[in-house]
């Protein structure tokens, strides 16, 4: 059981948003949805991290360097496993809703995650999968 949950939030994290947009559209979009969501603070610019258990157990990066990508950088284990992937599904389906109203067309992407070092003697850290 907890294999096949493990694997449905490593599904849920790998899920990103592509908006057919530039930075500015990007943007007002996300932070149109980011500002009504009471668990979701600024962590800089084009990042904000999610609670889902702890302030900083998700963070989010919407990237610009080519065309705007919305995705998860990095979570938190708790229980010894990956939990809280379908928050981040709910936030995507909420910015997804809000950039169609705007006019912003929005495809589905993919980015992997890897685990990358301890929170505490029980978790990990998973951050975005570096290739090479």
């Amino acid at each position: 059981m907890a294999e096949k949950q493990t694997g449905e939030h490593l599904d849920l994290y790998s899920r990103t948003a592509v908006l057919a947009t530039d930075a500015a559209g990007a943007r007002a979009v996300v932070e149109q949805v980011f500002g009504k969501h009471r668990r979701i603070s600024a962590a800089g610019e084009d990042r904000w991290t999610l609670e889902f258990i702890e302030p900083k157990d998700i963070h989010l990066r919407l990237d610009t360097a080519a065309q705007p990508v919305l995705h998860v950088t990095q979570f938190r284990e708790h229980n010894g496993q990956p939990i809280g992937g379908g928050d981040w599904r709910r936030v995507l389906a909420k910015v997804t809703k809000a950039a169609q109203e705007a006019g912003v067309s929005v495809t589905e992407g993919r980015i992997a995650h890897q685990r990358t070092h301890p929170a505490d003697q029980n978790n990990w850290i998973w951050t975005v999968q570096q290739s090479g």
